[in-house]
């Protein structure tokens, strides 16, 4: 499709979203409040100029080698040594700190951020040190499935909260750490529902939710040492063809105006997911496919359009017989730990900064207990592994297998070279 056709079928697109779309109100009252929102300014700070992999170390998020100790330890003693010894070489690998309530800003956030000052200014000798986020917490989160339930709904004053006690918060605590460099993932699968799943009538109504609240979002994090990236969910959500991908940027758009004049870096694809980076079937869904092409659209609509892309499960394709045919989300049986997290270099995918592990390798995507309050029904399908705990708990069978079938294989060589 040409330019000209890309932007008339947006601007056509975009005119009925506007319409329907509301802003979120100045001012909302109660019987015994008055709650008054300020208004936005109307200029910011410059975001991090450039790829913010580049001359950067990567900060180790502490959770994940205490993971990684216990598991390898039961390994060891169940008489895998060979296996241990794998295990424990994932934990040298960065994986984001994922902010998934107001709670984790205090549990998680606050120490690594010591933690990653010190780091830096000890084992790094003053270098830069890039700390990866996710935010994670709008309003009915998770509208299209259970699994991942959040903690705030728009009729309990959600919406204040998560600007309030959560964003703000957060923007408070980075903002001590001028000398540290932040890369930030905002809301993993939040605008991709907007853009699939208006049937579901909670998407349906937390439309203006997502959409301001990713724009306060960016708005928030706007300083020369962070870097923000969408999340934009995956090739087999959004890549189905050009409608699918006009669809699929419509709502960007709309957070991206609201935003403005503040901005972001790009987008961050296969969070939390399985897909390839190339899919040797040829059916053009993978994420460096996803990247290219939706990149094209993104930038025609005049969005920025660097993009990250997240391969801590993604070495094995396809990690079963039947996921081609049954696809799924939820703990796929069969998977493996993907290619290493660092910069990308290529020449010919020039819009790509860096493969990350955005997903930690061993933390459940969701129960497979029937009788849980946030049970998905796709937790137990024909693709996932049995047995699983609550999203984001640690499940030991999940890590072994990603430790066993990984892709480059975990071997004490030198740091892999992503010069494809």
């Amino acid at each position: 499709m040409k330019t000209t056709t890309i932007v008339a079928a947006l601007t056509a697109l975009l005119a009925t979203a506007d319409a329907q779309y509301v802003k979120p109100p100045k001012t909302t009252t109660t019987k015994t409040t008055t709650t008054t929102v300020a208004p936005a300014p109307t200029s910011f700070p410059k975001p991090y100029q450039g790829n913010p992999w580049v001359n950067a170390e990567q900060f180790i998020n502490p959770k994940f080698p205490a993971d990684v100790r216990k598991a390898a330890n039961k390994l060891q003693a169940a008489g895998f040594p060979n296996l241990a010894e794998k295990a424990m070489e994932s934990a040298k690998y960065s994986t984001f700190i994922w902010l998934d309530n107001i709670a984790s800003i205090e549990e998680k956030l606050i120490p690594s951020l010591a933690k990653a000052e010190k780091d830096r200014k000890k084992i790094f000798g003053g270098k830069k040190l890039l700390v990866p986020i996710i935010i994670y917490n709008l309003p009915e989160r998770d509208c299209s499935a259970m699994a991942s339930a959040g903690e705030l709904f728009l009729n309990q004053d959600g919406h204040r909260k998560y600007r309030e006690e959560y964003i703000d918060v957060i923007k408070r605590h980075i903002a001590k750490y001028p000398n540290l460099r932040f890369a930030l993932i905002i809301e993993p699968d939040s605008l991709p529902n907007i853009a699939t799943n208006m049937a579901v009538p909670k998407c349906a109504g937390a439309q203006d939710a997502y959409i301001s609240g990713i724009a306060y979002a960016i708005r928030a994090f706007q300083a020369n040492n962070i870097a923000i990236y969408l999340d934009i969910g995956h090739g087999n959500w959004l890549n189905w063809g050009e409608e699918s991908r006009l669809n699929g940027i419509a709502p960007y758009v709309n957070a991206t105006r609201l935003a403005a004049p503040a901005t972001y870096r790009g987008f961050a694809s296969g969070v939390s997911n399985y897909r390839p980076l190339w899919d040797p079937t040829g059916a053009g869904r993978d994420e460096t496919t996803f990247a290219t092409e939706m990149g094209k659209v993104a930038e025609e609509a005049g969005l920025p359009s660097k993009w990250i892309i997240d391969t801590s499960r993604n070495g094995v394709y396809p990690p079963h017989e039947g996921y081609l045919e049954h696809g799924g989300w939820c703990n796929v049986r069969g998977a493996g730990m993907g290619p290493r997290p660092g910069l990308f270099s290529n020449s010919s995918l020039p819009n790509i900064d860096a493969l990350v592990w955005a997903k930690t390798p061993g933390e459940s995507d969701g129960t497979a207990d029937r009788s849980a309050e946030r049970f998905d029904e796709n937790c137990v399908g024909p693709q996932a592994m049995l047995n699983a705990p609550e999203a984001g708990a640690w499940f030991q069978e999940q890590f072994v297998m990603l430790v066993r079938n990984a892709n480059p294989p975990l071997t004490d060589s030198p740091e892999y070279s992503w010069d494809y």
